[in-house]
């Protein structure tokens, strides 16, 4: 698409009434673009608040990642060197740090920590379309205060059997904590604060809140990191009782803010109830603003669920879980190969964090801005080009990961993996520009259940990667990043496949 047709294209969008699809056959009711910020959304404090909570959830998953790789390595460690050199062992059942680099020991622990995401990845595959469904019937408060009780009991549990010699003090017991994301887990908190971000603000102001909401996390991943490195050599137990304490404060929090989901809906005309369709390519539709007797004819959440764009997304939601199982590699990567300790290594994870805060609190909302409101592109053609140019980042970036001779080389790799974050918030923001808000938090839901079985495979899949590759030592250690860029790779060449049509074109 040409600049002047994407000018004329959002010009027109501005002044076109866009009714949605909801999973009944209904239409939401409608209003122009430039009216719908007069009313119908929830205040700024609710906003404020709905940031609040997604802050103290990420902060607790940041800020527990360094102390748990700590705490079992060195629950594996001691037990190494009771079979084979208790001599070593030191006060307080404590083995120096630096005798736990060896590969046996870095190999049991990749292998607890694969098996642990696969566990826990299962559990949050299993409940992420319930969720999402309970959450679209009985509201979305409901469901984000019991997916913050689930990580509340698994890190209980974790702590009594690597602290408290629960279980006779057999690591491997951490595993059963993944039964209590079954009640409830943070992926499941995630996509239901994501929907209320969604009831909460205009569309064409969504994609800038999405971007400000994921700079929690970015905000987290840079502070939580360095607290954690601070205090785990003081003390293994604060970083935990701070990740403890967050989501605690997350219930008062979510007893004062209101039920953002509502239905406001219209029965849909006859005419296209009968199947009458209309005069554009099906598989764009859900990104072409429509005029008043244009809608879909799609009539059921399934039927939605089946759009080239939206499965194709789903597809990218997958793949883009591939980042944070390649960070979690990373961590471990840079102790064993360059021998720094596991206390140092959550630098590279502040340098990422800053990288994105710098590009989605800074950058990527005002470019947004300016382009939708300056240029009138359409945002759907923004999140695009965002997510097209992130994967082809994080391929790249991961690939020269691998490719490190030592950390003077590796740290800018990782800076320039860190740049290619956007495409988890683009997709969520083209997909809610697809749904209403009776289905959303279940399209969220399933976008969550993908990214979380891409987790599921991918966290699993490059640790054992990793830990086959140990004993061969040198440039081999990098296969996982090769692994990873292959994947992101293959996400790029399957986005190309979305269709984003401008109307100048379908009426030419």
């Amino acid at each position: 698409m040409s600049p002047a047709e994407a000018n004329n294209y959002g010009a027109d969008a501005g002044r076109q009434i866009t009714p949605r699809l909801d999973a009944a056959g209904t239409v939401d009711d409608v209003s122009t673009t430039d009216s719908e910020d007069d009313g119908g959304y929830q205040p700024l404090w609710v906003k404020l608040a709905c940031i609040l909570v997604d802050f103290l959830t990420q902060m607790y998953d940041q800020v527990r990642i360094v102390p748990e790789i700590a705490l079992f390595e060195r629950s594996i460690c001691l037990s190494y060197y009771s079979a084979h050199d208790p001599s070593v062992i030191g006060p307080g059942q404590l083995v120096p740090e630096f005798l736990c680099k060896i590969p046996p020991v870095q190999q049991k622990l990749a292998h607890l920590r694969g098996w642990k995401a696969f566990y826990d990845g299962l559990a949050v595959l299993l409940t992420a379309i319930p969720m999402g469904i309970l959450a679209d019937r009985f509201g979305r408060k409901k469901i984000i205060a019991s997916s913050i009780a689930g990580p509340i009991a698994a890190t209980s549990w974790i702590l009594l059997v690597g602290l408290g010699g629960l279980g006779g003090g057999k690591i491997t017991n951490i595993w059963w904590s993944s039964l209590f994301f079954l009640f409830g887990n943070l992926s499941s908190a995630n996509a239901t604060l994501y929907a209320v971000a969604a009831d909460s603000c205009p569309p064409s102001k969504r994609s800038q809140y999405f971007y400000y909401l994921y700079s929690t996390f970015l905000v987290c991943e840079l502070v939580a990191p360095a607290l954690a490195s601070v205090t785990i050599n003081k003390q293994l137990l604060i970083p935990f009782g701070v990740g403890l304490g967050c989501l605690v404060l997350c219930f008062p929090i979510l007893a004062i803010m209101p039920e953002t989901h509502k239905r406001h809906k219209k029965p849909l005309p006859k005419s296209r109830a009968d199947g009458q369709t209309d005069d554009h390519d099906p598989e764009a539709a859900p990104l072409i603003s429509r005029t008043p007797g244009a809608t879909s004819n799609s009539p059921s959440f399934l039927s939605i669920l089946k759009q080239r764009n939206l499965i194709i997304a789903f597809i990218v939601s997958f793949v883009g879980a591939f980042r944070i199982a390649t960070v979690s590699v990373l961590l471990q990567y840079t102790a064993a190969r360059f021998g720094w300790p596991i206390s140092r290594t959550a630098i590279l994870v502040s340098a990422i964090a800053a990288m994105n805060i710098v590009l989605f609190l800074g950058l990527l909302p005002q470019v947004i801005a300016y382009l939708t409101t300056k240029r009138h592109i359409p945002p759907q053609l923004i999140d695009y080009q965002v997510v097209r140019a992130s994967l082809c980042i994080l391929a790249l970036g991961a690939l020269l990961m691998g490719l490190a001779p030592s950390m003077y080389m590796l740290v800018p790799a990782v800076l320039l993996f860190a740049s290619g974050y956007g495409t988890r918030v683009a997709v969520l923001s083209i997909v809610s520009s697809w749904t209403t808000d009776n289905v959303r938090a279940r399209v969220f839901s399933i976008a969550q259940l993908l990214e979380n079985t891409g987790r599921m495979a991918s966290d699993p899949m490059l640790l054992r990667i990793f830990a086959a590759s140990i004993p061969l030592g040198g440039f081999w250690q990098g296969l996982p990043f090769f692994v990873a860029a292959s994947c992101f790779g293959a996400g790029a060449l399957a986005w190309r496949f979305v269709r984003v049509e401008p109307r100048s074109q379908q009426r030419g």
